[in-house]
């Protein structure tokens, strides 16, 4: 016959009575209700009974208060179980990483390179697209910039003379407004200053980052990217792909300068890029074989020939 129990419970509120239990309830009965009156879920109770103290096992909930020969008005410690907080403590961390990792995902910008044709115009592509905020690549900016490039030099023959240039005057604006001309340093001067603005480039054989109008102290620069025989455009985007993309940034922020200097390192040393002094080369006007840039420009100086095809 089942004996009607007084169950006296300790806990964090104080001295509780617990009396609607007999000798048949069952363990799981005992757990509910004291798990309501600490206030907890069951899983998360745990009760100790006896001097000293000991855990009562719950881990076979149909177990009846008479069979762990329990008595009315027996006393009981309550508390909270210790392995469950410190897995709740665990899985609230585990939250509170992923979400930092997923606000950091959504928010962080990273440089990141846009790709641009490879049709020996690509520095006046991407020249056009940084300064252009990177709203679309347009491939036809070239005659622009090659003009821009032609009369800035042709205008001042006293700084570009036969010497700084490679040839003479005029034999260099009639070469740069060819566009089969591949453009490179002195190019770039010239639309730093004429665009008033530095202009960084990634340099993915040295590592280097080499700065164009950065003596003049222009207010913001924009990045490009060199892999020895082609250009394209970095832009600041953000991890996950959302929003627009920056690609004017002030001289002062170092952080995306940092970024471009580790995107250099990372280049060279994972050798992406190609040696310009090495690849081979192949005159497509007369089919006549060459190794490197020195030769291509010596060959087209001497010929005139100045669309060449990697081989």
């Amino acid at each position: 016959m089942a004996v009607k129990m007084l169950l006296r419970v300790k806990c964090k509120n104080g001295m509780r009575t617990i009396e609607h239990l007999t000798s048949d309830s069952m363990l799981e009965e005992l757990q509910d209700s004291v798990g309501q009156m600490i206030e907890l879920p069951p899983t998360a109770v745990k009760v100790l009974r006896g001097y000293p103290p000991k855990p009562v096992d719950f881990s076979n909930g149909k177990m009846t208060l008479g069979d762990m020969c329990m008595q009315s008005g027996e006393t009981l410690i309550a508390e909270e179980d210790g392995a469950w907080k410190l897995k709740q403590l665990q899985e609230r961390q585990e939250q509170l990483n992923n979400e930092v990792v997923r606000q950091f995902t959504q928010g962080a910008s990273i440089l990141t390179r846009r790709i641009v044709p490879a049709d020996n115009s690509c520095l006046f592509t991407s020249i056009d697209f940084v300064i252009n905020d990177g709203l679309r690549v347009n491939t036809k900016a070239m005659k622009t910039l090659r003009q821009v490039i032609s009369e800035t030099v042709i205008n001042d023959p006293e700084t570009y003379t036969e010497a700084f240039l490679g040839r003479s005057n005029p034999e260099y604006c009639a070469w740069i407004l060819d566009e089969s001309s591949w453009g490179g340093g002195i190019e770039l001067s010239i639309l730093s200053r004429h665009f008033a603005i530095e202009i960084a480039v990634v340099d993915t054989q040295t590592g280097r980052v080499d700065r164009f109008g950065e003596a003049e102290k222009y207010p913001y620069r924009v990045f490009v990217i060199y892999n020895g025989i082609h250009y394209d455009p970095l832009v600041m985007q953000r991890v996950d792909g959302s929003g627009a993309v920056t690609t004017r940034f002030a001289t002062t922020d170092d952080a995306a300068l940092l970024q471009a200097m580790e995107i250099g390192a990372e280049a060279k040393s994972s050798r992406q890029f190609t040696d310009v002094g090495k690849f081979k080369l192949r005159c497509l006007v007369c089919e006549k074989m060459l190794q490197g840039q020195k030769d291509a420009a010596e060959h087209g100086r001497k010929t005139g020939h100045t669309n060449f095809g990697e081989v």
